[in-house]
């Protein structure tokens, strides 16, 4: 039985706006189909919840409590020097424990050129947001109902695509225990409205309306409608570096930030280093971006240090990554914590077309295993881009799972693959270096794949 809409992990500006008329907000025009799954003939109208309340972000009350972080037990120490200097090779059984895949039948994927982002993939219904929408998908993995359509014009350049118009857009997704969030981006209004809403009951525990159309914090949902922020750093960044909020946007606790914004005077600047939010074992994490450690939340009050990454002397300063003066430095590209271990992948310098072009930077892959407290880093040349690196699929000969491209979900990780895109992967270098038994499942799915369709692998 088709469950109702759920919402997830969502990344968005939080200047939230207080609106005159009593805590109304103006939704967008297809609001109410929004609380209408599979053509529901129970609708439930959009009067029924303007009178969710919102307090502007820039007025929290005072007297907040505000809560430092609290040390409990001894983090781990994972000494980054050391470990690119243990060269070894890593097989998927070494830091997951399953892996599922299925396909997702689409509307329309311009041919297999367009992907997604999938969230509570290993349920049997889903949600799907691409450049077409926000999509609700039942157990056969076919699209029954839009509850967000983007009002977009698409233009073509070699085998990609781009937006010639974007006047409405559905933006981020995000997950937990029953709880959703998305927001729509009005380009003309300037305005973004997010939503927290119950997926089984339609309850909308908060309309936020934000200025501005840039992600700027990772909203995070929790199963009782209260919900927390995750402060991304740039150079507007909040001097916290998590707020945690009730039902109706009241503010419960702070975190104030350790990593403040650079006091640089720029007219465009890098940020090269991401922010992340996800959960495992049903506790969420956080790593904040030029933060050099991983907390675990605690209750409401406490942030729990479980994870150090100990640059030493190759560690940058925000103002080094800003100004694009990295050289050197080691930098965070991507953190993914599974229940066996972490991945990390690092850099010496900064990401970018040009770098990548004139070999400014190099690409680096480490590892840190739970059990018996191994770490090491993968044994490949360090020109080796993270497109290029699989690791193989030995828990059940299928799939590998390529660095580049993963993505949290409730406690486990995807990848979303199109027609396009699978097709590419299988052209790469390093494919042929694969077990034959994950290329030929590859190979096989391909065959298989239709262009308007969405290949998914979740990792657990």
């Amino acid at each position: 039985m088709t469950r109702l809409f759920k919402l997830g992990l969502v990344s968005l500006p939080l200047l939230l706006m207080l609106s005159c008329n009593g805590g109304r907000i103006k939704p967008p025009d297809n609001y109410t189909e929004l609380f209408d799954v599979e053509g529901k003939t129970e609708k439930t109208s959009a009067s029924e919840h303007q009178d969710t309340r919102v307090i502007p972000f820039d007025s929290i009350p005072k007297g907040v409590k505000e809560f430092g972080v609290r040390v409990s037990g001894n983090p781990v120490n994972i000494d980054i020097a050391s470990i690119l200097k243990v060269k070894s090779k890593v097989t998927l059984s070494q830091i997951a424990s399953s892996v599922r895949y299925r396909f997702i039948t689409m509307p329309d994927t311009l041919h297999g050129k367009v992907g997604g982002k999938v969230i509570n993939a290993l349920s049997p219904e889903c949600y799907v947001s691409n450049v077409y929408g926000l999509f609700f998908t039942n157990e056969d993995g076919v699209v029954c109902d839009t509850i967000y359509k983007n009002e977009i014009e698409i233009g073509f350049h070699n085998d990609g695509y781009y937006y010639t118009n974007a006047e409405s857009v559905v933006s981020g997704l995000g997950f937990h225990d029953d709880w959703l969030v998305y927001s729509i981006v009005n380009r003309e209004d300037k305005k973004t409205l997010q939503y927290i809403t119950n997926a089984s009951t339609r309850e909308v525990s908060c309309v936020l309306e934000k200025d501005g159309l840039h992600s700027r914090n990772i909203s995070i949902p929790f199963s009782n409608g209260e919900w927390a922020e995750l402060f991304m750093r740039d150079l507007r960044a909040s001097e916290n570096m998590l707020a945690f909020f009730g039902r109706r946007a009241d503010t419960l606790s702070l975190f104030r930030s350790s990593v403040l914004a650079p006091k640089i005077k720029a007219q465009s600047y890098a940020n090269p280093e991401s922010d992340y939010a996800y959960w495992l074992n049903n506790e969420l994490y956080i790593k904040q971006a030029y933060n050099d450690t991983v907390f675990k939340l605690k209750g409401k009050s406490v942030l729990q240090p479980v994870y150090v990454l100990n640059m030493g002397e190759k560690k940058a300063t925000v103002e080094q990554c800003f100004i694009g003066n990295a050289e050197g430095k080691i930098l965070v590209d991507s953190w993914v914590e599974t229940s066996k271990g972490a991945f990390i992948a690092l850099t010496k310098g900064r990401d970018y077309p040009n770098a990548r072009r004139d070999g400014l930077v190099k690409f680096l892959y480490a590892f840190y295993l739970k059990a018996g407290n191994r770490m090491f880093s993968l044994d490949i040349p360090e020109t080796t881009v993270p497109e290029d690196v699989f690791i193989p699929n030995d828990i059940d000969g299928g799939c590998p799972i390529n660095l580049s491209s993963l993505i949290s979900d409730d406690g486990s990780y995807n990848q979303v693959y199109s027609y396009k895109g699978l097709k590419r992967l299988v052209s790469f270098s390093t494919f042929g270096s694969l077990p034959k038994s994950n290329q030929d499942f590859l190979l096989d799915i391909l065959s298989k794949m239709k262009p308007n369709q969405l290949f998914v692998v979740s990792v657990q």
